[in-house]
């Protein structure tokens, strides 16, 4: 924690005040108590003061934290869609790859077909001739 009272110091401190108030009181006690317990109750003080300061960076930290998680959402989100739009792109990709490959297929089936046909009809040709 930032800024925090050591506790050591703190309960040192307190036995200190409370040896001094069961003390038979003198003068010089009675100031030195009073100087001690001022000192006490301005450190108690700047210790909650700390303590705010901590909460008030904590929720800045947390609000920070929070619109990063809101953007990294948002970042999946983006990503999840561009990997969906790449998936069909690549499927229409195949498809049409495949469409290819099939005309490719019968286009050849066509050229042998036809070279089958032109040997047959040149076949007939010579027996006519």
């Amino acid at each position: 924690m930032l800024g925090t009272l050591n506790k050591r110091d703190l309960a040192a401190r307190a036995i200190t005040l409370k040896a001094a108030a069961q003390a038979p009181p003198t003068e010089d006690s009675k100031l030195k108590a009073v100087a001690e317990g001022r000192k006490f109750a301005e450190e108690r003080t700047v210790g909650k003061l700390n303590v705010l300061e901590e909460d008030r960076l904590i929720e800045q930290t947390s609000r920070k934290l929070g619109q990063a998680l809101a953007a990294n959402c948002l970042v999946l989100s983006r990503l999840r869609r561009w990997k969906d739009a790449a998936k069909e792109e690549a499927d229409k990709a195949a498809e049409l790859a495949q469409r290819v490959k099939d005309l490719h297929s019968s286009h050849h089936e066509t050229k042998v077909l036809l070279i089958v046909k032109s040997k047959e009809a040149l076949d007939l040709f010579a027996k006519n001739a």
